[in-house]
């Protein structure tokens, strides 16, 4: 969206202790940044994020707060090296009392008693899920390099069509989502990877897009569970090799 490539990863020389040596190495360490969010000229949110991708990721914030809704509710938006990403709207906002945000999550709205039920018939065969874990994976070169990210994608049954990393699994979540929403895909009818534990907020962030199917390399919470069961989605965790969890509407998942 008309930002400059930026390196998320940052090289430091290290000691590091081997049984009994001691050697001095060089290795990568994750940058983390502090993007500040302005709404309309109202500074709303300072999150702790990766430096890349600011554009995808203030859209996506916004979008889990529930400030925008269509495409043409955003007018222009824009970035600096900074950090600062100021997004301007059709219409009036009350953003709030402005929110400081830690890389470990963004707050998104509580929705779990609003999200409609996902109307998706859309199924995918177990081998694929675990193909594109393996896809995941191998695109995943930041964490490889640092173990220090998140990724977070958006696929068919066939490939992987967005991807990106943070050091949130939130924020990676929402850079997927804001990408999508710039470039008017809608994802009811594709599935989501993370890398991630899915507690209740991303259900949420998921139900809301209408995503009918999540596949996580980690765990789901309880409360993640109850809401995905209500809100139709398909969620998958500890995927991985040839071994899945199924958790919710295990009829989308085709042996």
């Amino acid at each position: 969206m008309g930002e400059e490539s930026v390196a998320i990863t940052k090289k430091y020389l290290i000691s590091r202790i081997d049984g009994k040596d001691l050697t001095r190495i060089e290795t990568n360490i994750v940058r983390e940044f502090t993007m500040t969010v302005f709404v309309n000229d109202i500074e709303f949110a300072s999150l702790s994020c990766s430096p890349s991708d600011l554009e995808y990721l203030a859209v996506g914030f916004i979008l889990s707060q529930g400030l925008v809704t269509n495409r043409e509710d955003i007018t222009d938006i824009k970035a600096d090296k900074s950090g600062k990403v100021w997004l301007y709207t059709s219409h009036k906002i009350d953003a709030g009392a402005k929110l400081k945000l830690t890389s470990s999550g963004g707050r998104s709205s509580d929705t779990s008693n609003i999200v409609k039920r996902i109307q998706s018939q859309v199924t995918i065969p177990a081998d694929r899920v675990f193909s594109l874990m393996d896809e995941f994976d191998r695109y995943s070169r930041d964490f490889r390099k640092t173990g220090g990210v998140h990724s977070a994608a958006l696929c068919d049954a066939e490939k992987i069509l967005i991807f990106h990393e943070d050091i949130g699994r939130h924020n990676a979540i929402d850079k997927v989502f804001g990408q999508c929403f710039m470039d008017g895909i809608t994802t009811d009818n594709y599935f989501l990877l993370t890398s991630g534990r899915v507690p209740s907020d991303i259900m949420n962030k998921v139900a809301l897009r209408k995503v009918p199917v999540l596949i996580a390399r980690k765990s789901p919470t309880d409360l993640s569970v109850e809401i995905a069961e209500k809100a139709g989605v398909t969620l998958l965790g500890f995927v991985r090799d040839t071994r899945m969890n199924i958790y919710s509407h295990a009829w989308r998942i085709v042996r």
